[in-house]
């Protein structure tokens, strides 16, 4: 049979436990920070999408010399497309994009310069 030692077992105490949950509490919640900053970071990829489609619909009014204000919807989110000429130079036009994402305002503008009209 297994003899007990009538000596003192070493363990730790209630408040030794105690403080190290805590001790551990308080970095699962720095971690939990982290991560949830991290997520919400992630919409950085949705602004990246939101400004190659303005890069395609500029590309696209100037290949099918679409110089007019338009609105859309495209990938849900509501596009506002101005032209207008800028300081009155003849054949210098600005862009201007407003592209509004679920109460979120994004904007770029662009300056055009136009060729005259080619004629065949």
């Amino acid at each position: 049979m297994a003899v007990l030692n009538s000596g003192r077992i070493a363990s730790a105490t209630l408040i030794e436990v105690v403080v190290s949950l805590v001790i551990v509490m308080i970095v699962f919640g720095i971690a939990m920070m982290i991560y949830i900053n991290v997520l919400s970071s992630s919409n950085s990829e949705r602004v990246l999408d939101i400004n190659l489609l303005l890069k395609e619909l500029s590309d696209e009014t100037i290949v099918n010399n679409r110089f007019f204000d338009e609105r859309m919807e495209r990938d849900g989110v509501r596009i506002i497309k101005s032209v207008d000429e800028y300081d009155n130079i003849k054949g210098l036009v600005h862009l201007h994009f407003e592209v509004i994402d679920g109460g979120k305002v994004i904007t770029r503008d662009q300056l055009l310069i136009v060729e005259g009209d080619e004629e065949n």
